[in-house]
């Protein structure tokens, strides 16, 4: 659950959350992998104890879309269905308790009959799972897929961010914290 100390969810509207398919709950979803792994004739027992048990996608709107978010979040579900399979798909969740309508997908990791882990989500299917859903999903309703900042553009991004804190906030310079902060930066 996601309800936490900093206080970004609002009980008042956790009951507009919904599920779009699969498991109403964390026992259900593990009870559905557990049968996609038999069906395939893998056993949990006898993976690593620490192996992928399932990949989450996350797709968010900004705050106050004027977006359809049902229509946007059902189109969601389909590309997963058309990227993963439909059998692969444990749940679907939508959460509108927050500032920001985001959409959970838990998808067992099946590709060609086999448990393969991370690799849905490695660096080589990432850049193409970003490009089709750009293509398919996300350019239909007018958004674009943020860019990553690298080499100078990263740079510069760093210089401005730490320049803006130098310049106005004296307090945070002076924290323990600082060092942390910076490195994270």
């Amino acid at each position: 659950q996601e309800l936490e100390e900093r206080g970004r969810i609002d009980p008042k509207r956790t009951r507009l959350n919904y599920s779009i398919a699969g498991a109403i709950d964390s026992a259900n979803v593990v009870a559905m992998a557990s049968q996609l792994m038999e069906s395939i004739g893998v056993s949990p027992d006898k993976m690593r104890r620490d192996y992928c048990q399932a990949v989450e996608i996350v797709f968010s709107l900004p705050p106050n879309t004027t977006i359809d978010i049902k229509r946007y979040f059902s189109d969601c579900f389909e590309w997963c269905c058309a990227r993963f399979g439909v059998e692969n798909i444990l749940c679907v969740d939508v959460h509108l308790d927050e500032s920001t309508p985001h959409c959970h997908a838990l998808i067992a990791p099946i590709q060609s009959g086999r448990w393969v882990g991370g690799k849905p989500i490695d660096r080589t299917n990432t850049k193409a799972m970003s490009e089709s859903f750009s293509k398919q999903v996300a350019s239909v309703y007018g958004l674009k897929m943020a860019e990553r900042l690298t080499g100078k553009r990263k740079g510069d991004a760093v210089a401005t961010v730490l320049g803006h804190i130098e310049k106005s906030d004296r307090a945070l310079l002076q924290s323990s914290a600082w060092v942390a902060i910076r490195q994270a930066i």
